[in-house]
């Protein structure tokens, strides 16, 4: 998928991104520490997102009909590793937002490891 902007690792780990600022401000609403001010902003980088996977969904779609409509010019393989490919592809396809996922989990249990939440202090009448 060369070419397209945003198929390579810096478009998986933006859409993942933006995936984590739903669900982060979803949580801060429920706490009802959360502002409107960043949903609108979310929903832009959301649509950015959104535009970025389906490009990639209508690609895929070009190249499957492509693929499926070419002649049959070499005869079909029943070799053993031709199996192996075909079971393989999806889990390679899988393996960067598996990659990015366990990153950014990472990423945040270092900062809540590293850096508690800070206790709110009393005033000092009290």
């Amino acid at each position: 998928m060369a070419g397209l902007p945003g198929t390579g690792l810096g478009g998986i780990f933006y859409v993942l991104l933006v995936i984590w600022m739903v669900v982060r401000e979803s949580w801060l609403m429920a706490r009802g520490s959360s502002t409107r001010g960043r949903w609108p902003r979310i929903a832009c980088l959301g649509s950015l997102a959104a535009a970025i996977v389906g490009a990639l969904w209508i690609e895929g779609l070009i190249l499957h009909a492509t693929i499926v409509t070419l002649p049959a010019a070499l005869p079909a393989s029943t070799h053993p590793a031709v199996y192996a490919l075909n079971a393989l592809t999806p889990a390679v396809a899988a393996l960067p937002f598996a990659i990015l996922a366990i990153l950014l989990i990472s990423l945040h249990l270092a900062q809540l490891l590293l850096h508690p939440p800070r206790q709110k202090k009393a005033p000092a009448g009290e």
